[in-house]
C-alpha cells in the first residue's frame, strides 16, 4: 500500500510540478479515465492533422483522414490507407475487433481461438458461416454476450471523457534547469555554453 501511495504521489508531482516547469501545457487527467481515452478525445477534437504517438493498439480506432497513429517502438506510422490495406475494415470498427479478441493490457477477455485476422474476416463478412469461429462470434454478439460487454470497455473515448483545447507548449532549456534546481539535480543541468539560447 505504501509503495502504491508513493507511486501516485510521484505521478501527481510529475503532472502538477515537473511537466509544467518544463513547459508542457497539455497535461490532462480525468478521474475514471485512462490515457487512451484522453488521447482519443484529443484526436477527435483537434483541428487539422494530428499524430497520436502510442504503442497502444486500441488507439488505431481513432485513425481517419486527419489522424495517424505512430508507434515509437516499431517506428511505424499507421495511416488511413495503411490501416485499410492491413485490415480491410474502417478504423472505427477496430473497437469491434478488440471486443471480439480482447485486450490483455486492459484485462478485457476475448473469445479463445479468435484473433484479429478472424475478427476482421467476420466484420468483412468473409468468415465461413458454417465454421466454429463464426458461430462463437455470433453467439457472443447477442445481448448480454461477451462482445457486447467488451465493446463498451474498448470503444474510445469512453463516454463522458472531457479534454480542453490544445495549447502550444513552451518547452525550453530554462524550464529544464528550473526542474533541476527544484529537485536538486546538479549534474543534469545544461551549461549555458551548450544551450545556445534555442528551444
Amino acid at each position: 500500500w505504501r509503495g502504491r501511495r508513493g507511486l501516485w504521489s510521484s505521478i501527481h508531482d510529475l503532472r502538477t510540478r515537473v511537466l509544467p516547469l518544463l513547459g508542457y501545457r497539455n497535461v490532462a487527467v480525468q478521474h475514471g479515465r485512462e490515457a487512451d481515452d484522453l488521447l482519443a478525445a484529443y484526436a477527435e477534437s483537434a483541428e487539422g492533422s494530428s499524430v497520436v504517438v502510442s504503442t497502444d493498439e486500441d488507439l488505431l480506432q481513432v485513425i481517419d483522414e486527419t489522424v495517424e497513429v505512430h508507434n515509437p517502438i516499431t517506428q511505424l506510422t499507421t495511416t488511413l490507407a495503411s490501416f485499410d490495406l492491413a485490415y480491410g475494415i474502417p478504423p472505427r470498427d477496430w473497437a469491434k475487433v478488440k471486443a471480439i479478441t480482447g485486450c490483455k493490457s486492459d484485462e478485457v477477455p476475448g473469445l479463445d481461438g479468435v484473433g484479429p485476422a478472424s475478427a476482421c474476416r467476420y466484420l468483412r463478412d468473409e468468415l465461413p458461416k458454417q465454421g466454429t469461429r463464426y458461430n462463437r462470434i455470433r453467439k457472443a454478439m447477442r445481448p448480454g454476450g461477451l462482445i457486447r460487454r467488451n465493446y463498451k470497455l474498448v470503444r474510445l473515448p469512453f463516454p463522458g471523457t472531457e479534454v480542453g483545447p490544445i495549447v502550444p507548449d513552451e518547452v525550453s532549456w530554462e524550464g529544464w534547469n528550473a526542474v533541476c534546481r527544484e529537485f536538486g539535480f546538479k549534474t543534469l543541468k545544461f551549461p549555458r555554453s551548450i544551450r545556445g539560447g534555442g528551444r
